[in-house]
């Protein structure tokens, strides 16, 4: 349960930090739409940050592990999008400056989730290939 609560705060946490680098880069006046290509990266550097500090298999599992949850993430918060379309939620989530922060939060929450899971999946690949590696022997 705790690896569960770590994993989420700092989900939140990073999701958040990107959040307030993001809102200070649209601070600056003429930024324009560079600020996007900053923001896709702050979010890249969050994600494998996220990755290093809660890595639990080797390095090559774990760069599998981020490579599919970036995919996941991209994919969910896409198909999140057009589900809540013309909603009062979408209207919140994205027209409404106020709750920017929100879409960081839930960024943080769906990379922690992805990532427990695949751990989980990853985890039981691993342990099942070690079997049958053992048993051969």
């Amino acid at each position: 349960m705790r690896k569960i609560a770590i994993h989420y705060l700092l989900g939140i946490a990073l999701g958040l930090i990107v959040f307030l680098l993001s809102y200070v880069l649209m601070l600056i006046p003429g930024i324009g739409y560079g600020v996007l290509a900053v923001v896709f990266a702050l979010i890249f550097f969050a994600q494998g940050t996220f990755y290093w500090l809660t890595a639990v298999h080797s390095r090559m599992w774990s760069t599998v592990g981020f490579v599919l949850n970036f995919i996941l993430w991209t994919t969910e918060l896409v198909q999140l999008e057009n589900l809540l379309d013309d909603s009062s939620t979408h209207r919140l989530l994205y027209h409404d400056d106020s709750y920017y922060w929100l879409r960081f939060v839930l960024g943080g929450l769906l990379w922690s989730t992805n990532k427990l899971v695949l751990d989980e999946v990853i985890g039981y690949i691993v342990g099942k290939n070690s079997a049958i590696v053992a048993s051969n022997r």
